[in-house]
């Protein structure tokens, strides 16, 4: 930060407060007041062993560490002596800087006899772990069911209803994030107590989804609107206007039910205009009432299901829950045991492991006695466990251990990791006025950029308080919109995506030639499901990039290939996996002679070692059958014996495979992703499980596309555009951010067939074959419930993450999407998105105007008109692939 701290920012560098809780908007510089923070703590006497600061990722701790470091170095060349210095700059390399896994990590081992742990214990990574748990799961259920016990009958009963492979991976999901203590409470608890639980959880729900369907649909925007604007001109109409007015209070502001039944025929004797005279219907106004009552006459009653419908007998809800839970649990005990034997902790036994250490009043003491300050950053992605953990260390008097904590709730975008923003909040509040402390000045974007950020989030996200521009330069238009409208005949998501790609591709050649660099660019996804489809436009106009994040790296042709062939080598008579490997790059037989050997009676792998069969392969392939069976063969006889790295090395030198992914198109992606199949497979071989166990693990990945991005072909600060997440991007900024596939409809979460929650406990989901006159075997109201919570929560969260990807710009933020359909002009003068638009779309439409790119936003939150931009399609634009670059 090359400038003096504003007032903001130094009140929270110099405050005496023992709590602090500082809300940082971005870009406003909370890195540096937090190393201005640690260096003000060493001034004031506190060393460097008193100190732990927490990191959400990796890379920050490094870079604090690496800050605080060439801050002391500094003052160093002016006082080379100085004792405290010195100590303090050598004290940095054990200094307590890390993510809250690393810490729990260190806290574990030093008081690993309290913890009844072995110190030594090892730390697995998640696909190491996975293969474990898997494994311990699978073989624990197969053992249950063997027993006589009342669990192995609860098993038998799951079994029966949803079938083995969905309760082994609900199971498996239960276990991979366990809460055996909670589970137990559950259970401990009479089924009456959870159903009153489950209905007074309703009851408190209603507000919250009154105002969040206000908020997010539009038919009862529209709703709301209407009942608070002008009057119509005739009695009788203004009469039904004022009716339904004040029944809708009452269904607002009160969770009795019955009024909704009442609004909805109030709603219904409405649309049919009994009684009012033609003159009244002659009036414009009468004409949108009665069509905004008739949309809400018709999506209410489904969006209110949950409340205009009985829950039914929930006590066989609980019965299922609970024998998931006692399944669970067994489950859990047997993946524990696992880890016991090979002295290993995962990520979640480090937290709660931490967490259940602190409950040692003893070893809080003594901890609280040497820690005087806990340094926090990120605080709104902490989960509850993590919080827990927090306040135990902190305990009950805040001058025991002092808290500076940094966090943004507007930046909050972790749910899927179990973040709960309301912890952020809770702690805020909780804290001394004094103590909550913000910083609102913005360092990182051009006025422009704010000024539209804070006119489009100022009414959509709940405590948004806007951020005011430290730099003033930046005259230009800063925020762009980018449509791609659909050609005669193209209604297709993916065509509309594949116009949007080749306009920001042609878009990026505009900025090029205008002396924009391509390191400057970082195109945003919220999902990276469609990504290939940017990467082939950017390719097509000569665009080097470099992709980061997703989860592609399984879904790559060359991760199949060697999945079939690792099948293969494990069992050869696995006939679809063994083709699989012949037709890859392996091998490269033909389908002809694939034929051949797969049409002979006893299979392919027959076919394979059967010299008749040979002698019918055309010439080309004689070679190429000879060399696989005598490769499977001989890996077969070494698969037992070497690790699994040991075998990948020796297929890859026997086959050639990865010489011959040089003459395939992206080899050099390939060819890393080969290696860090490689690498993978290092770790898997620490657990001992073997080939087996690997390739089945591999095909599960394969199968649910895990978040694992591909290997990186170029270095990061290479000058090339960066396509990545918006999860990947929190944190950092870049001169231009484009925001793509915003029309992108977001995937419908799938649940398992029971998920654990903390409010609602153990919800189970009906099974999913159930036939439509088959009578359903338990209520799936606690389980609709559920998902009612996620998508409240989940809206909130799209338009925070919305937020994190429009703050990343420093000088120019464009907005891409493409559209199915041509956008078209609304009732109300503005353009219309479509119907199953994502939430940050709509928001984007109800505060501009997509068409002129005007601002709709209220006053206190104007910025000038978005510039709307068509990239200009000229011949210069059609250059062979590599051509553009090689000019830049």
């Amino acid at each position: 930060m090359p400038h003096e701290p504003n007032p903001d920012q130094r009140a929270a560098i110099e405050s005496d407060e023992p709590a602090i809780v500082l809300s940082s908007g971005a870009g406003a510089g909370k890195t540096t007041v937090l190393v201005d923070r640690y260096l003000r703590l060493l001034d004031s006497g506190v060393a460097v062993g008193q100190i732990v600061a927490i990191t959400f990722t990796e890379r920050a701790a490094r870079q604090l560490r690496a800050r605080v470091r060439s801050a002391i170095e500094l003052r160093l060349l002016e006082s080379p002596n100085d004792p405290v210095l010195n100590r303090h700059r050598d004290d940095l390399e054990t200094a307590a800087i890390d993510t809250f896994h690393g810490f729990c990590g260190s806290l574990l081992r030093e008081y690993a006899e309290q913890a009844s742990l072995d110190p030594t214990f090892l730390q697995m990574d998640e696909p190491l772990a996975a293969a474990i748990r898997e494994r311990s799961v699978r073989e624990e259920l197969y053992r249950l069911l063997l027993d006589e016990s009342e669990t192995s009958l609860d098993l038998q009963e799951l079994i029966v209803l949803y079938g083995w492979p969905t309760v082994l991976t609900a199971v498996d999901s239960f276990v991979q994030d366990a809460d055996p203590l909670a589970w137990q409470a559950f259970l401990a608890r009479a089924p009456e107590g959870v159903i009153a639980e489950w209905l007074r959880i309703r009851e408190e729900l209603w507000p919250r989804w009154i105002e969040f369907l206000q908020n997010s649909e539009p038919w009862l925007k529209r709703f709301a609107t209407l009942l608070d604007g002008p009057q119509p001109s005739g009695a009788k109409s203004r009469q039904k206007l004022s009716e339904v007015r004040l029944v809708w209070t009452d269904v607002r502001n009160a969770s009795d039910f019955d009024q909704i039944g009442r609004l909805v025929k109030l709603l219904t004797d409405t649309a049919k205009v009994a009684g009012i005279s033609k003159a009244e219907k002659d009036d414009p106004l009468y004409e949108v009432m009665r069509d905004t009552f008739e949309a809400v006459r018709e999506k209410f009653p489904k969006r209110l299901a949950a409340f205009l419908e009985g829950p039914g007998d929930l006590h066989p809800t609980v019965l299922v829950a609970r024998r998931f839970l006692k399944v669970a649990l067994r489950a859990e005990a047997a993946y524990r045991d696992a880890k016991s034997l090979r002295n290993a902790l995962d990520f979640q036994d480090l937290i709660v492991g931490a967490r259940n250490l602190l409950a040692d009043d003893g070893v809080c003491r003594e901890l609280r006695e040497r820690i005087k300050v806990l340094l926090l950053d990120e605080l709104q992605d902490t989960d509850p466990v993590q919080m827990e953990l927090v306040n135990r260390l902190r305990g009950s008097n805040p001058h025991d251990v002092r808290l500076f904590a940094v966090g943004d709730e507007k930046q909050s975008i972790y749910r899927f990791r179990g973040a709960e923003v309301n912890l952020f909040r809770t702690l805020r509040n909780e804290v001394e006025a004094a103590g909550r402390l913000e910083l609102r000045v913005n360092y990182r974007s051009v006025p422009g950029i704010l000024s539209f950020v804070n006119a489009l989030f100022a009414n959509g996200l709940s405590n948004y308080e806007p951020s005011h521009a430290f730099r003033s330069e930046g005259s230009h238009a800063a925020v762009e919109f980018l449509w791609s409208e659909p050609e005669a005949n193209e209604r297709k998501m993916e065509d509309a995506r594949i116009h949007e790609a080749d306009s920001i591709a042609r878009r990026l050649l505009e900025l090029f030639r205008a002396g924009r660099e391509p390191r400057e660019v970082a195109i945003l996804f919220r999902a990276m499901t469609n990504v290939a489809i940017y990467e082939t436009a950017l390719r097509q106009h000569g665009i080097d990039y470099y992709l980061i994040g997703g989860r592609a790296f399984f879904a790559q042709q060359e991760i199949y290939d060697l999945h079939n062939l690792l099948q293969a080598v494990e069992n050869p008579f696995n006939a679809p996996a063994l083709a699989g490997a012949l037709r890859s790059p392996f091998f490269n037989l033909s389908d002809d002679g694939l034929v051949i050997l797969a049409t002979h009676e006893e299979g392919l792998w027959a076919g394979l070692n059967d010299p008749s069969r040979f002698a019918r392969l055309p010439d080309a392939d004689q070679p190429v059958a000879a060399r696989a069976r005598e490769g499977f063969r001989a890996w077969r006889r070494l698969k037992d014996q070497l690790p699994i790295v040991g075998l990948l090395h020796r297929v890859f030198a026997e086959t050639g495979f990865d010489a011959a992914t040089q003459f395939e198109p992206l080899a050099d992606r390939k060819l890393a992703n080969l290696w860090k199949l490689v690498d993978l497979a290092r770790a898997f071989d620490e657990s001992g499980l073997g080939l087996a166990a690997f390739a089945e693990r591999l095909g599960n990945q394969v199968a649910e596309l895990p978040r694992e991005e591909q290997a990186a072909t170029k270095p990061a600060e290479a000058n090339v555009v960066r396509l990545m997440s918006i999860h990947q991007a929190k944190g950092l900024e870049f001169p231009i951010a484009i925001l793509a596939d915003l029309s992108g409809a977001k995937r419908p979460p799938s649940h398992d067939a029971i998920r654990w929650d903390r409010t609602f406990g153990a919800l189970p989901r009906l099974p999913t074959d159930l036939g439509e006159d088959e009578e359903p075997p338990f209520s799936e109201f606690p389980h609709i419930l559920g998902k009612m919570v996620d998508e409240l929560d989940d809206w909130q969260e799209a338009l925070r993450l919305f937020y994190v990807a429009c703050t990343r710009a420093e000088d120019l933020l464009i907005l891409s999407a493409g559209f199915e359909e041509p956008l078209e002009i609304g009732d109300d003068g503005f353009a219309k998105v479509p119907s199953k638009s994502p939430d940050s779309l709509r928001l984007l439409a109800d505060r501009f105007d997509l068409i002129t790119g005007v601002c709709r936003a209220g006053e206190g939150a104007r910025c000038e008109p978005v510039r709307v931009v068509k990239p200009a399609k000229s011949q210069a634009d059609d250059v062979p692939a590599g051509t553009e670059s090689k000019a830049r």
